[in-house]
């Protein structure tokens, strides 16, 4: 009994010394060069020389740069049509103001309007303060059109109209064609009417 004893006290400590061991190994082992050898100096001063070289071929080039403007313009150009149902939804003078030009050669119907105009249209939308008016944008195509000086953009998107009155709620569908122009400003806004 007693030598059992012995080795149940003997085997945690031979296993906590094994342990210790391992560790003083795997220290020992990650550092092969002594610190004050200029050999390895050298060695990785050169080495970070190369890491920095490598870092400077990294740099976008001139088609990385024209590819991320056109992403950028194309992202603008959709947000200025999400802006624009937002405000109308929302009945936002002010943003519905800063998605529109000047003037607006054809907007739902009309021709050559101005944001004052627009705003009207705006507010017959609410007229009903009763009534929930709600917009849902889906599969925007986007071109560029015109030169790299004035630019524009022609946006093909489908839009539902989701309007609620207390318990009833009907929905409209649209396809929409708008003209933007490199201002970001809506020139052009048609809607036809799918169901």
């Amino acid at each position: 009994m007693s030598i059992k004893r012995h080795l149940d006290n003997i085997f945690p400590i031979i296993s906590m010394v094994f342990a210790i061991l391992m560790i003083v190994s795997c220290n020992n082992g990650s550092s092969t060069q002594p610190s004050g050898s200029n050999e390895s100096e050298t060695e990785q001063t050169d080495l970070q020389e190369e890491m920095v070289t490598i870092e400077n071929d990294d740099s976008p080039t001139e088609e990385d740069l024209e590819r991320e403007e056109r992403e950028q313009a194309v992202t603008d150009a959709g947000q200025v049509i999400n802006s624009h149902f937002v405000a109308l939804s929302k009945g936002d003078s002010q943003m519905l103001r800063n998605t529109v030009a000047d003037v607006v050669t054809s907007y739902i119907g009309m021709s050559n309007v101005t944001p004052t105009e627009i705003e009207k249209y705006m507010n017959s939308l609410h007229a009903d303060h009763n009534i929930d008016i709600k917009y849902v944008i889906r599969h925007l195509i986007i071109n560029k059109e015109g030169d790299g000086s004035t630019p524009h953009y022609k946006v093909h998107f489908s839009v539902t109209q989701i309007i609620r009155q207390g318990d009833k709620t009907g929905e409209h569908s649209f396809t929409g064609l708008s003209d933007i122009n490199s201002e970001g400003k809506i020139t052009s806004l048609i809607l036809s009417q799918q169901s």
